[in-house]
């Protein structure tokens, strides 16, 4: 894809019809999605690993020798894991799939001119974001002492049980 830059805006921002023009050449400013693996997709990606594939190999040589016990229960602690495996990938893909989601770039259109003046923003500065993570340190730091302080006014002394 051969980047191209884009025709200068207005003071006022986009009109109307040119940001539907834009959103007909260039489409949605969204990310790539990829594509969510099936569950089927998953099985067979737990199958081909060769930890499973061996352990199917030692619970199938149990099997060869007789000793059916000893397979059944090698089985049932692989398909265990297998289960347990399937449930943590499924849960990580969501938790991928939110955190996409999450970063992907948002805007906020306003589409009446008086209200673009009334919300035009400037970036934040670098003091403005260190002085954010001060005031959130300072008030996580705060919260703990009291928690603390708290929890020592109510705690019993082991001399006062005597």
């Amino acid at each position: 894809m051969i980047e191209q830059e884009a025709p200068p805006a207005t003071p006022c921002g986009l009109t109307a019809a040119e940001a539907a023009k834009r959103l007909a050449a260039d489409g949605p400013n969204e990310l790539p999605a990829a594509r969510p693996r099936g569950l089927a997709a998953v099985v067979r990606e737990v199958l081909r690993e060769p930890m499973f594939m061996l352990l199917a190999a030692a619970a199938g040589t149990y099997l060869l020798i007789g000793d059916v016990r000893e397979a059944l229960v090698l089985l049932a602690s692989v398909f265990v894991v297998m289960g347990i495996t399937i449930y943590q990938e499924r849960k990580s893909e969501r938790a991928l799939e939110a955190l996409r989601d999450l970063s992907s770039p948002r805007a906020l259109v306003l589409i009446i001119p008086s209200l673009r003046d009334l919300f035009r923003l400037a970036a934040p500065s670098v003091a403005d974001v260190a002085f954010s993570v001060v005031a959130a340190l300072v008030s996580v730091l705060w919260f703990e002492l009291y928690k603390f302080l708290r929890y020592r006014r109510t705690a019993v002394s082991p001399a006062l049980d005597a």
